[in-house]
């Protein structure tokens, strides 16, 4: 797949929806605070619930994060992101939900502008949108979708914060796969 046109999109400060991981996603530039706003305005949520950033590796994630020990080790796990303390992300306040991707797609978008926010493609408190039908009600809010027709539905990564070891949020991977994988 070409992803040159949404990678420039995003490096202009535009927002695009995407197949991620879990479901469709809204992503724009992470540091580029004006596309930001527009995500949680588009997607009606309140400033208080930060999003998920994506960084194309670990070492990039060093650059605008405090990344202990713990934290790179589960960056390698599948459906994980992981809330660590913030260093250079204007963007965020002092703590960001992180993660290294596996998805194909975000890969490839992240070697051409990374870092970038995510977020379901949908309404605040709504079910995220796996129909690519039902996309068309973004249509006049976004820049670009790319559209790959129905996702399969898969569950929500899940949400670690290392500093308190809990999870803020339950998705595909639980507390004790996270303690042994981290053994």
């Amino acid at each position: 797949m070409q992803l040159d046109k949404p990678a420039e999109i995003l490096k202009q400060g535009g927002i695009i929806i995407y197949p991620s991981e879990t479901s469709y996603g809204f992503t724009c530039d992470a540091t580029n605070e004006k596309a930001i706003k527009r995500v949680y305005e588009i997607k009606q949520r309140p400033e208080t619930k930060p999003f998920i950033v994506l960084f194309h590796s670990i070492n990039q994630a060093k650059e605008f994060l405090h990344i202990d020990e713990d934290a790179e080790k589960l960056s390698k796990m599948p459906s994980v992101s992981i809330i660590v303390k913030n260093k250079s992300l204007k963007a965020y306040k002092n703590k960001v939900a992180f993660r290294i991707p596996q998805h194909e797609i975000s890969q490839k978008l992240l070697s051409s502008i990374s870092p970038l926010t995510t977020t379901s493609a949908n309404l605040s408190n709504e079910d995220p949108i796996y129909s690519s039908f039902l996309l068309s009600k973004f249509k006049d809010k976004v820049d670009l979708i790319i559209d790959q027709g129905d996702l399969p539905k898969n569950d929500l990564t899940t949400v670690y914060e290392i500093s308190s070891k809990k999870i803020i949020r339950q998705g595909a991977v639980t507390k004790e796969e996270i303690e042994e994988f981290l053994k």
